[in-house]
């Protein structure tokens, strides 16, 4: 019987080495692909092989570089275009290359949806991007949306990549229902959320703000269907630290769901923990702990005390025990959140990752330095095989254990890795991203305790730079570094 092959490769022979290394890289992700240098045997005609590949794939990749299309890539274009007019279930996927021009798209391939590798750099990155595209539905057997590669590529850490199949996914949808549709809100949400996490926050709220006027021209400005958005725009003013506006928007949020909804319905719990937030950024851990408490308790009522909005409302309440300085009782909360999360969930799921992260954080400010780094050690090597090197998570891991590293005095470990997050951060969110700013500063403390003290402030430098820009000179962050210099500077003299 003949091989039947998922995806067919499109490319221009000056092209040849990106196509080999995707055919390389699909193939070991146990994705059949037709690439002509492989399968072509002497003795066949291309020309029928090639026709005949192209009705036997479910998906073509076109190859999109520097140069435009060649002539033949051109020929199988127009056979592809063939395929897709007679076959609805047959899919067309540009892939930009790096270095690759838009200029140098077909017109005819300008409305389909695209895998961007422009800025993507590591093979784990691109077959992210490249799985997002092709895997199908375990149900129907279709390929996704382009708001399900969106959705695919953001739970998978792939905040830039998660942005085009958003937009896509918009266009279509605007097109389809108009400006003011329900489909259309929920996709800038997302939108906002991929923007936000990726630290551009001024899109996040362009896509916010756009999403509660939708909300509000649908239910109007009273109801609480849009008090979600009130409360994400809130966290976004929290993450600028303007708190006081932040708080106005929660309250408002909150006040909303609880006049409608009731104390116990779940959006109203939602803005009551985001509430509890705000409170403990403005350093009121008092009332921050009594709402925490509050959720915890109406959460485990409604939903029981394995429920995951429970365990969630259980760890805030740690991190602000915490943060009052009652390291004991956050360790007996965390303690037991991870033994829950681990019979319930496993060793191997996201929650219980997080949960050995934030007990760790907690024995490291006890001094059980050891145990923090035990399960910091155990976490990294979970979260890297789970989730890759690159994932925010594995990063988050890989700075906290820097920090026990350092306060053991191994500043050479400490170093390796602060420099490894830093590098990911770099590639996954970019040089301008405040996180990124967070760990060159961690990586400028460190160099300055080792004596390089040139070389730190250059660090601090870059990383105020990147905060003033991102979050403004009035951040407590930019401020807290720019004190940094301010200090290094002042001993130099």
């Amino acid at each position: 019987m003949t091989k039947k092959f998922t995806v067919f490769l499109s490319y221009s022979s000056k092209d040849k080495k990106a196509a080999r290394d995707l055919h390389q890289l699909l193939t070991g992700a146990g994705i059949g692909v037709w690439f002509d240098e492989i399968t072509l045997v002497p003795g066949v005609r291309w020309d029928i092989a090639v026709r005949n590949a192209i009705l036997d794939a479910e998906v073509a990749l076109v190859l999109v570089g520097e140069d435009p299309s060649s002539e033949w890539q051109t020929v199988e274009l127009r056979s592809l275009l063939d395929r897709i007019f007679s076959d609805d279930s047959f899919r067309i996927i540009p892939v930009l290359l790096p270095g690759a021009k838009v200029k140098n798209l077909s017109p005819s391939l300008r409305g389909y949806q695209s895998i961007d590798l422009r800025d993507v750099g590591g093979e784990v990155s691109r077959l992210k991007r490249i799985a997002a595209a092709l895997t199908t539905d375990p149900k129907t057997g279709a390929l996704a949306d382009s708001e399900e590669i969106g959705d695919r590529l953001r739970e998978a850490g792939d905040l830039s990549g998660a942005v085009p199949p958003y937009e896509k996914a918009l266009e279509v949808l605007t097109a389809r229902f108009g400006k003011a549709h329900p489909a259309v809100a929920k996709v800038q949400r997302k939108l906002a959320a991929s923007y936000f996490t990726a630290g551009d926050l001024e899109n996040a709220e362009r896509c916010l703000r756009i999403a509660l006027d939708i909300a509000i021209s649908i239910y109007g400005e009273d109801d609480p269907r849009i008090s979600a958005d009130l409360s994400n725009l809130a966290t976004l003013y929290e993450s600028r630290g303007n708190f006081t506006k932040a708080r106005k928007l929660q309250e408002q949020a909150l006040g909303m769901s609880q006049c409608v909804l009731g104390d116990s319905h779940p959006d109203t719990l939602t803005a009551m923990n985001n509430l509890a937030g705000i409170l403990g950024s403005m350093g009121d851990f008092r009332s921050a702990r009594e709402l925490e408490e509050r959720v915890f308790e109406l959460r485990s009522t409604t939903l029981g005390e394995n429920h995951p909005d429970t365990m969630i409302s259980l760890n805030n309440l740690a991190a602000t025990l915490a943060d009052m300085g009652d390291l004991m009782g956050a360790k007996a909360l965390q303690k037991k959140i991870l033994e829950r999360r681990r019979l319930i969930l496993g060793d191997e799921h996201p929650d219980t990752l997080t949960s050995m992260n934030n007990l760790a954080s907690t024995l490291k400010a006890l001094g059980d330095l050891s145990g923090a780094r035990e399960l910091q050690e155990f976490a990294l090597k979970l979260s890297r095989r789970l989730l890759g090197n690159e994932h925010p998570s594995t990063i988050t891991v890989m700075n906290n254990l820097s920090s026990v590293f350092r306060l053991q005095g191994d500043l050479i470990v400490a170093r390796e890795l602060l420099e490894e997050a830093l590098g990911a951060y770099r590639r996954l969110l970019g040089n301008d991203h405040p996180n990124t700013a967070v760990l060159l500063s961690n990586l400028a403390s460190l160099v300055e305790e080792s004596g390089g003290v040139s070389n730190a402030l250059e660090l601090y430098y870059e990383a105020a730079k990147i905060l003033d820009k991102s979050l403004g000179s009035d951040h407590q962050l930019t401020k807290e570094i720019l004190n940094n210099i301010n200090l290094i500077e002042t001993d130099k003299k």
